[in-house]
Parts: C-alpha cells; structure tokens; sequence
C-alpha cells in the first residue's frame, strides 16, 4: 500500500527543485520507509482504506451526478486488516475490490447527504458518519475522516481512515430510546411533573401544562418557578428549594396553593428532589391536583354533618312529640270541661297553640331528616295547586302578584299530598320573603322528560319522565354562597327571631323522601327559581278521600291494649279511649304485653303500641303476640318513624299509623277505623 497522493504540487522555484532534488531517499531508504509504513497501516487498529474511480469523475458536474458516478466506478483498491474485520471478514484480502455500493448503502438519505457534504468540502471531510453494510448484511456504523485526490479537476481517488461506531451508535440509540419511553410515560402521568433549573423551568409534563392552564409546555418554560406559587406560600418554597440544594434529597408530601397562569388558585400535594437535567443540578418537582379531593371531603364532612344532625333531629323528635302528645291532648280533655270559665279557656287555648307550633316545628324537623311517615296516594298536582290557591294569596300579601301556570295534559304522581302542600306553602314563603317591596310570584306546572345534563345526585330519582312544579319569584336573588348551603338546616339570611332555618331544608327532605330532586336557579338581583321534580306514574287518580267525609262513630265497646314505654302518653291514651267507652289494658314492656294478652280471659281485639320502645319495637312485639292472640288488630303511633313500618319513609301496605302528637278525637276517629277495617 502506497502513501496516499494528493493534488499537483504548485511549480516551485529554482532554489526549492534543488533543496528537493538534494533530500530525495535513496532506494533503500525509499523501500524501508515503505516498510514502515506499511507496518504501521497493518497493525493500526483504525480501518484505513483507498477507495480508486475507474473512470475519474470531473469536480463541475452537478452533485447528483458526481454521486451516481461514485457508485458506478468507484471501488476499494486497498484496505487494512483492521477495516476488514470491522465488516465481518479475517483479512483485507477479501474486502479489496468492493464496490462502493456493496458498503454504503445507496438508498440510505443519511449516505446521500454523507457523499454531498463529501463534496461540498472540497473533497476533504472530518468526523462524519457512514452508514454501510458488513458481509451478513447487517447494518454497522463509521465515524470517516478522508480526503479526495483531485488532479486537472478530475476525482481520482480517495484516502481515509474510520472507526466501528456501531456499538455505541446503538447504546446512544437505546439511551435516546429509553429517554423517549421515559418522556412518553411522565407525559401520560395523571400527575403533574416538572423540573426547574435555577428556579426557572426547563421541562413540563402535559399534566402540568394542563393543571397550571398553559396551551403548551413552552408557555412555562423559562418562567421563574416562584411565579406559580401562592403568596402564602412562597417562603416555604424557598427554603425547600435551598434545602435541596445544600443536600437534602427529598422534600415531603405537602399541600399548598397553586396559582395558574390564568389567575386562579388550585389546591396542590407536592414533593421534590434533587436531579440532574442536562448536566445541571435541577429540582424535579411532582404535584397532584387535590382541589377536587378536597371539596368532595367537604361535602363529605357536610354529609355527614347533616346526617348527624338528621339522626339528633329524629331523636329529638320522639321525645319531644311524646311530650307534645300529652300537652296538645290534656289540653283538649281540660277545654272540653271549661263552660263557663272563659279567662281558663283561653290560656288552655294559648298552650294548645303553642303545641301545635312546637308540633310543627317537630314536623319540620322529622322532614328534614327524611323520618316522618308519608301516606302516597296517586294525585294530580294541578289539582294542589288549586286548591292551595286561595290561602297562598293570603299568605304572600297584597303587594305580590301570583301567577299560575298549569299544563292541560299534565301526568300524575305518587306522593303524600299533605306533604305537597307543605312544599308549596314554604316555597312561597320563602320567596315572598325573597321580595320585601312586592313582585310576582309564578307557579308552573309541567312534564318533564329525562334530562341527561342534569342528572340526580343518588338513587332516589332514577332520571325517567318526571312532572315538575317550578316556583319562580322576582325577588333580591342569591349568589352561589348562599346557594350552596341553601339547604341544611337553622340557616338562614332572616334577622334573629324571624325565621327557624328549617324551610327549604323541610322541602328538600319531603322532595327527596318522595323520589324526587330539587333544584335552584338565582342570580343576585334578578330572581330565583326553584324547580321539583316528581317521578311520573302512569296510574290513575286516587279519589279517595274526595268525597264527602262520613262521620263515623267514635266510640267503641272493645277491648284495646295499649303498649307505651311513656308513662305520661300511655296515660293520655287510655284516658282517651275509656271516655269513649272501651276497654282498656295497659301494658309498658312488651313482656308485660304478652303477659297480659296469655292472662286476660276475655278477647283482645285491638293492640295500640309504640313503634320505638326499649326492648322491641312495635311490629316485633305484634308478630310476637299473634302466636298468643290470632287475629289481632294493630295500630301503631310514633313520633319517629323506623324502618320497621316504612319504606324510604313510605308507610308499608297493610299497616295502620297514627302520628305523633295526636288530638284525642283523632285517636278515637283512627282506632275506630282500624276496628272497622
């Protein structure tokens, strides 16, 4: 192998040929230097290689051209030892005479732009990278650094020297693989991840772009990480950040706020550590957004809250009602014994009023916890309306227009009509409180289909067709503040005295307790309108009750058992019952109870027990007592209704019921039903 050539040396002067002329080798020195050099090319552990152009290729011809000529006449002259293992072979005896085609692959773009920047340097290249073939086909990759002989602008051949960067081409590829897979994954972390160099950002999830509200990852690249913390916060940002760098390795979980890039702040758990991007000491950061976490933990809490608060409300109830029994109802036998004395009547009357209101307040409250007992019947709603029509208007003043709308065709419902009423009446007032200087209040009736927009909250209302009562007034309004606790009980805008608190939330608890939704539109000066909701059915009308009542007689001659585990109402009860003429038994355990029924030789025909009592309740001691007495009548009185007589608060079939507190001819009217049942 020869030395490579290179272009014509320029003419040189006299002086110059005769210097030249004077240090030509000899032939031995020119053959030993021959030899060492060859020595050095054999043993050299880099390819070196001599690619001839049987037909040179002129330099003025267009790079395409230049090119295609390469393929067609270039091939290997010489090639060391080295070169030819790179490509799968032992010697360089079987690589010489390679066409240029058989190694660097012709239709690769990456050798195409290799062989034009070839030639765009003047023939003369340095560090580039070949892609080419070894004998088994496989694909291997050179670093080359070469020069092109060019005489009378002809390419003649070329010299150079590469290096097999096969193995780490492909370790750099797998490292840029990994990094691709790596990136892929953070990206399509639900969390949001961050790094920050210098406390500026370098690199962004899409999760964080999504969370701090950029349109791209560029958005927040080199904006000073501070900028998105808030205010609050900002001194336990830094210290973490200076923790970090001093050495710490990772900061803890915390929470803390955020602030977008639109202004708004989001709730936020973060933790950091350290890391190197780019060979630079950076912090990565990984944040999870918790604002939605952490409002459904509040309504969590509300949930509960409200559930306790339910749960007092009922007990509460039946105590109370137990004591209201006896004051509404001794109050009714004393009024019935003053003639004359009208001063005593009327403070009877002043504490019979003050029962009733205490009872309505304990209505309310049964209502709001969803535990009074409702008596459904197939009713139409228009048919509420108008009969409510006259006393709304007197209830809602002079100074507000009432305006009702009601649909022809309007579908029917099963609700408790009572309890109807009592949504209309509270609606009402809260809406002629809502306009202190007079308005309009709407009342509109109509049909509901399904509404996928606006779904239910739970399974009380499965979202089918449904008949709606909509109450519009034209009132102050409320913002959404107001609106969120609309709803739980004692709150209220009304000055001290002025109002309990328990309106709305009796009406949501009657809606939901029928299967229904509530729900409320308002905006600050503009209105509010509250929309119910009732599931449809397809019955007809339940006329009962329409007619004219028949009045039935109310007093008996059979034998009643009475079970109350409250001295004071078992009292009341019997007293009742005996100045109606029955017989009375008196029982206040259930043991006592069966006592009585295996000891009383006469027949029982009627049992009056609570529903709630110490040691069982009231339809367990009746299924109890049916081995003793078959055919035994029940009613069963209660100020707090169980699940044991009821169904969501429905009253199930079969079963008679009675109210607490109850005046003494409804306990005489009731117990004469049941008998006559």
């Amino acid at each position: 192998m020869s030395p490579p050539e290179s272009r014509a040396p320029a003419r040189r002067r006299p002086e110059q040929v005769s210097m030249t002329a004077k240090s030509r080798p000899s032939p031995e020195e020119q053959r030993k230097r021959d030899e060492r050099y060859r020595t050095f090319v054999e043993h050299s552990t880099e390819g070196i290689w001599c690619i001839e152009v049987e037909r040179p290729i002129h330099v003025e011809l267009p790079e395409d051209e230049q090119i295609r000529q390469m393929y067609r006449y270039a091939c290997l002259a010489e090639a060391n030892d080295a070169m030819a293992r790179m490509y799968g072979m032992k010697s360089a005896e079987e690589i010489r005479g390679a066409r240029l085609g058989d190694l660097l692959v012709e239709t690769d773009p990456h050798n195409v732009a290799f062989l034009k920047a070839f030639i765009r340097s003047g023939y003369r290249l340095r560090d580039a990278e070949s892609h080419e073939l070894d004998r088994a086909g496989r694909p291997r990759y050179f670093l080359n650094n070469f020069i092109g002989v060019v005489e009378d602008g002809r390419l003649l051949r070329a010299w150079g020297v590469k290096r097999d960067v096969t193995e780490a081409r492909r370790m750099q590829e797998d490292l840029r693989q990994s990094e691709e897979r790596a990136r892929q994954l953070v990206d399509l972390l639900p969390d949001a991840v961050f790094i920050h160099t210098e406390a500026r950002f370098v690199y962004a999830n899409n999760a964080a772009v999504r969370m701090l509200g950029a349109a791209s990852a560029a958005d927040l690249v080199g904006r000073p990480v501070l900028d998105i913390v808030h205010p609050d916060f900002v001194d336990l940002v830094k210290q973490r950040i200076r923790s970090l760098h001093e050495g710490k390795q990772v900061t803890p979980l915390s929470q803390m706020k955020v602030v977008r890039l639109d202004g708004a702040s989001v709730d936020a758990e973060i933790t950091g550590c350290r890391f190197a991007y780019e060979g630079k000491p950076s912090i990565l950061v990984v944040m999870r957004d918790v604002t939605a976490r952490l409002n459904l933990e509040v309504q969590l809490r509300q949930a509960q809250k409200m559930e306790a608060v339910g749960r007092l409300a009922g007990g509460v109830a039946h105590d109370f009602n137990n004591l209201l029994t006896v004051i509404t109802g001794r109050c009714d036998l004393l009024l019935r014994g003053v003639n004359g004395n009208q001063e005593l009547r009327e403070e009877l009357e002043e504490i019979r009023r003050a029962g009733e209101r205490a009872a309505s307040l304990t209505r309310q409250l049964l209502a709001f916890s969803r535990k009074q007992v409702l008596q459904p019947k197939v009713i139409d709603l228009n048919s509420v309306v108008e009969g409510m029509n006259k006393m709304l208007r007197r209830l809602i003043g002079e100074d507000i227009e009432l305006v009702c709308v009601l649909a022809p065709d309007l579908g029917h419902v099963r609700a408790d009509p009572g309890q109807i009423e009592q949504v209309l009446m509270n609606l009402a007032v809260n809406a002629r409180d809502a306009m202190p200087g007079g308005g309009r209040l709407t009342i509109e009736t109509s049909n509901a289909p399904p509404d996928p927009a606006r779904p239910p909250d739970d399974d009380s209302f499965d979202g089918g067709d449904s008949v709606m009562i909509t109450v519009t007034d034209t009132g102050i309004g409320m913002d959404a503040h107001v609106q969120s606790h609309l709803f739980e009980p004692f709150f209220t805008l009304k000055r001290q005295g002025q109002g309990t608190g328990l309106g709305l939330p009796t009406v949501y608890g009657i809606v939901k307790q029928s299967g229904g939704h509530v729900w409320v539109d308002s905006t600050p000066g503009k209105g509010t309108t509250f929309r119910v909701c009732l599931p449809a059915v397809a019955e007809a009308l339940d006329l009962s009750g329409t007619d004219p009542a028949v009045v039935r007689p109310v007093r008996g001659t059979e034998t009643i058992l009475v079970v109350e585990d409250e001295p004071v109402v078992s009292d009341l009860a019997c007293d009742i019952l005996k100045t109606h003429g029955y017989n009375v038994l008196k029982a206040r355990t259930c043991g006592e109870a069966r006592r009585v029924c295996e000891e009383h030789d006469g027949p029982i025909h009627l049992l009056l027990a609570d529903v709630v009592m110490p040691t069982m309740n009231g339809p367990e001691l009746s299924r109890s007592l049916a081995a003793v007495r078959s055919g035994l009548k029940v009613l069963y009185m209660s100020g707090y209704a169980l699940e044991a007589i009821v169904h969501r608060g429905v009253l199930q079939p079969g079963i008679a019921f009675l109210q607490k507190p109850f005046a003494p001819d409804a306990l005489a009217r009731r117990v004469r039903e049941v008998l006559d049942t």
